[in-house]
């Protein structure tokens, strides 16, 4: 695709994410504050902002072997908050602004906005990749394929967790998407061209790296990608490792130093389990009506008919690396379902958050499928035929996903709804009710208020 055509998306993306008042500031909450440890401390501990209450309340620091005390959840999205840190720091030295520290401690309406801008950019910069990723999968001429990319983009942008989860804060999901979409990218382009493709996979090594240390579920795509190289591109598999190393090991030092081992607690496979809560949590998973991924992101749908057309038609209608992301795809949904030991739902969030991991890998496979009802829907249209049944059932999927996702994006009772009328974690048995499901928040307020701008912005509760 072309460079302006790339960029343009990105930028209309980012300004629809900006442009949505909900923020989810609740597990990323301490990542500025990392940022300014690392920047003005050269560590990642939060002496700095000890008794912070907003600190505190947003799942506290946790304390190192050392005694220093350390933002819980993987370090490595703060980095991302770094320039924003140096920025307003500089802005400071010369009389513009309080200065970082100042802004993170007064409170929680700054460090909303401070994670929206960063999580906005961060997820539009998933989208884009999807659309490349999309662009080399189809078929047809350049016109078709770029205007067919775009399409699927804009579904992967509004009609997915993407908009109404991932883009709402700088949760470990924005930056793992990122990892995803690229290793999906390279993988691809390596497909293509393995007797050329050593830079491509020390890249691919280094997205596969990433992921993993942005949030662990993305063990899954370390264990899918590494069997892929080692299954079809063994030639390349020293540069793969290499990549992966070359990132790996300076993080690994981190965590010793910081952790006093290389994976640091919240890594520990303890967190998952196959107790008695585990169908339920499979069931939620998928069909929950305030979490399945079933109910608010349908459009999914199509990358299971990927799978099914071409299985059907033998091992060879199906390639070994759309295999490996069917696979993972299948393996994280159970993964999901066994952190039943914790929260499937993923506590105080909207829809199905601990899938989110997985939408790129549903985008790359649901492709082929859109590529093959936009044939559909072409060849009816030129015969005077009305449009194929399938065809409609795909435009509806897609209109219920992006009009749920709008939602969780725009309305910011439907994060209320966690509390209300009370908490979600005290009372998981809320996420089966019908009658009261999440995405019926919006609608219940803008009843009771009468107002969309009151409906939208009237509860402020996160």
């Amino acid at each position: 695709m072309r460079t302006a055509t790339l960029v343009g998306l990105f930028v209309v993306i980012t300004v629809a994410y900006g442009l949505s008042p909900v923020v989810q500031n609740t597990d990323s909450y301490a990542y500025p504050a990392t940022a300014w440890a690392m920047v003005h401390d050269r560590s990642l501990a939060l002496e700095a902002f000890h008794g912070d209450p907003a600190i505190d309340g947003h799942h506290g620091p946790q304390a190192t072997p050392s005694g220093a005390h350390v933002n819980r959840y993987p370090w490595l999205p703060a980095v991302l908050f770094v320039p924003a840190i140096i920025v307003l720091d500089l802005s400071s030295a010369v009389g513009l602004g309080p200065g970082s520290y100042s802004l993170l401690t007064s409170g929680t309406r700054f460090n909303a906005l401070l994670q929206l801008a960063v999580a906005a950019p961060v997820t539009a910069l998933a989208v884009v990749l999807v659309a490349m990723i999309a662009f080399d999968r189809l078929t047809g001429d350049v016109g078709r394929r770029r205007r067919l990319a775009l399409l699927v983009a804009g579904i992967f942008a509004l009609g997915t967790s993407a908009w109404s989860t991932v883009s709402r804060s700088l949760w470990q999901h924005g930056p793992g998407l990122v990892a995803a979409a690229a290793a999906v990218l390279l993988a691809q382009r390596l497909a293509r061209a393995p007797t050329a493709g050593r830079r491509v996979a020390a890249l691919l090594g280094v997205a596969v790296a990433v992921s993993y240390m942005t949030r662990p579920t993305h063990a899954l795509t370390v264990v899918a990608f590494s069997t892929w190289v080692i299954w079809k591109q063994r030639q390349v598999l020293l540069p793969y490792l290499g990549g992966a190393a070359l990132v790996a090991l300076p993080w690994l030092v981190v965590n010793g130093r910081t952790w006093g081992s290389v994976l640091p607690p919240y890594y520990s496979g303890g967190r998952l389990g196959l107790d008695s809560g585990y169908l339920e949590g499979l069931g939620g998973t998928l069909v929950s009506p305030s979490r399945g991924l079933l109910v608010f992101c349908p459009i999914v749908i199509l990358a299971g008919a990927r799978l099914f057309r071409t299985t059907i038609r033998g091992p060879e209608g199906l390639g070994a690396l759309d295999a490996v992301l069917g696979a993972t795809v299948a393996a994280g949904l159970v993964t999901t379902a066994a952190l039943s030991a914790e929260a499937w739902w993923g506590g105080h969030s909207y829809g199905p958050r601990l899938s989110s991991d997985l939408l790129v890998y549903f985008a790359a496979l649901a492709v082929p499928t859109i590529d093959w009802l936009a044939e559909k829907r072409r060849a009816a249209t030129s015969a005077g035929r009305r449009v194929p049944a399938v065809v409609a059932l795909a435009i509806v999927a897609a209109v219920w996903s992006v009009a749920l996702n709008a939602e969780g994006a725009l309305f910011r009772s439907t994060t209320c709804w966690n509390n209300r009328p009370d908490d979600i974690d005290q009372n998981p048995g809320r996420l089966w009710s019908w009658r009261s499901a999440q995405f019926l928040a919006a609608p219940d307020a803008l009843r009771r208020s009468g107002s969309l701008a009151d409906a939208a912005l009237g509860d402020d509760c996160t």
